[in-house]
């Protein structure tokens, strides 16, 4: 059984989000809060051992019910896991509403929370966000004096929490209760669905069958031969499941040391839900796991944006295939080392893992020549403009280990420029980026960009790049505080 769970500390918006989310997520799973459950009154003296308490009630009730569904409530992810009715849980999902403290502490004020709005109120918030991630943190704050029918030994020794367990905090402080809400959604659905390896010619494998043949063939009058699925039988076969249905399925096809991905279908209901892009993350980490140097498909051509999307490269031309223009693309999973002549150095194909060990080296080695001088060493500055839902500007900018502002992107959409949107943007960042002692702030620029707008706003050229892309120029600006 797979269980969602929603906490955070009061303020976090927790409670005004069911309506909208239940809309969002369909019958697939059953949110709940504890005002749902009749039998379930709040005391005025309600305390950690009524929670815990509450906690195992509510859980016994939702496991014996047997259907997926979400509990919104003031939930602890340890507590849970100590509950007597954890074990008959197969997959624990806890998502961590949290907010900006000033925030919190309006939104408290502005309901007339008054006894929830004190500093013990912050120091719960504050915990909260830790537990979720390290489970050894303050165990105390939830053994001490708890109620005896919880077993804390399931978990407290572990630096991580169970491989059954996922956990996922979202920021509520810039959102509003719909984006809060579909946040949510998406957290659910990605969830939702399980990928494995089955069985050739198992109920599963003609449930998948049938899913492609609907996508596939029957547009086309056409259906699979016999002859076709005995082929498969030495494929590796991939599906997508979600209530018990198949609702994407892939085929991979091992050539040596490539392997090949055919048949990719996803249910015409649940497309552009990211369902795709998570079927090609599970078809690539099998051929990594087993060595495959790369992975390629026949793209249809109305397929062809969403393999660019998930970085694969296009070969050759297009050529017909079932009387479908397709093209040749491929991913590199597993590139071979390149020695280095006359040393016993190899060369490698970087990924983010070992991107992110070189940056972090260099940014240590760039404190050690210039000390930082400013805590935290990296600040974000982003900022949105919107019209009810829609967001028609924005801004991405940061403040860097020693007080200095770079602002890497500014824009407007085409229909509300030349309303000034883009000044209250820059002006924004600088004005908060003065506020923490910052004097210089640079930026880049095409030639078919903005140089006259930064301009009008106090930057100076300081570089010019030509012929970037060609017969451009690329400026680099800065501009004093």
């Amino acid at each position: 059984m797979k269980l969602y769970f929603i906490g955070g500390a009061s303020g976090s918006g927790k409670t005004t989000i069911k309506e909208n989310l239940q809309k969002l997520v369909g019958n697939n799973v059953n949110v709940f809060e504890i005002d749902d459950f009749d039998d379930v009154k709040i005391p005025d003296d309600a305390d950690k051992v009524w929670r815990q308490k509450t906690t195992e009630f509510l859980l016994k009730k939702i496991v014996d019910n047997g259907k997926p569904a979400c509990l919104i409530d003031q939930i602890v992810l340890g507590e849970i896991l100590a509950c007597p009715s954890a074990k008959h849980i197969e997959e624990v999902h806890f998502l961590l509403l949290d907010v900006d403290d000033l925030v919190r502490i309006k939104r408290i004020r502005t309901r007339g929370d008054v006894p929830y709005n004190n500093q013990h109120m912050l120091n719960w918030a504050s915990w909260l966000r830790v537990h979720n991630q390290e489970p050894l943190w303050e165990q105390h704050v939830i053994k001490d004096d708890s109620w005896d029918g919880l077993d804390f030994s399931t978990w407290d020794q572990n630096e991580n929490w169970p491989s059954n367990v996922t956990t996922k905090i979202i920021d509520t402080t810039s959102l509003d209760i719909k984006e809060v809400a579909e946040q949510v959604a998406d957290w659910i659905n990605d969830n939702q669905i399980d990928f494995k390896i089955i069985e050739h010619d198992s109920e599963i494998y003609r449930q998948a069958v049938l899913l492609r043949e609907d996508i596939l063939r029957k547009p086309f009058g056409l259906k699979f031969t016999e002859e076709e699925l005995s082929e498969e039988k030495d494929h590796i076969q991939v599906v997508g499941i979600t209530n018990d249905a198949v609702v994407a399925t892939a085929v991979l096809v091992p050539e040596g040391l490539d392997c090949k991905m055919q048949r990719v279908v996803v249910d015409e209901n649940l497309v552009n839900k990211g369902i795709g892009s998570k079927m090609m993350i599970f078809c690539e980490d099998y051929a990594r796991e087993n060595k495959f140097n790369s992975i390629y498909c026949h793209a249809r051509d109305t397929a062809v944006k969403f393999y660019l999307k998930n970085k694969y490269i296009a070969e050759g031309d297009y050529f017909e295939e079932d009387t479908i223009p397709h093209l040749k693309m491929r991913k590199v999973i597993n590139p071979s080392p390149e020695a280095i002549d006359n040393t016993d150095f190899t060369l490698h194909v970087g990924d983010k893992n070992t991107f992110d060990i070189v940056d972090d080296r260099l940014f240590e080695y760039n404190k050690r020549c210039v000390p930082p001088t400013q805590k935290p060493e990296v600040i974000d500055k982003r900022f949105v403009i919107k019209k009810d839902d829609k967001v028609i500007a924005g801004i991405d900018a940061d403040i860097y280990i020693w007080n200095i502002l770079f602002v890497s992107v500014i824009f407007v959409d085409e229909d509300y420029r030349d309303q000034g949107l883009g000044s209250i943007l820059l002006n924004k960042v600088e004005s908060e980026a003065k506020t923490l002692g910052v004097k210089l702030s640079h930026l880049d620029t095409f030639d078919f960009q903005a140089k006259e707008f930064y301009e009008k706003h106090g930057y100076e050229v300081f570089g010019t790049l030509d012929n970037c892309p060609e017969g451009h120029k690329r400026y680099y600006m800065r501009k004093l505080l």
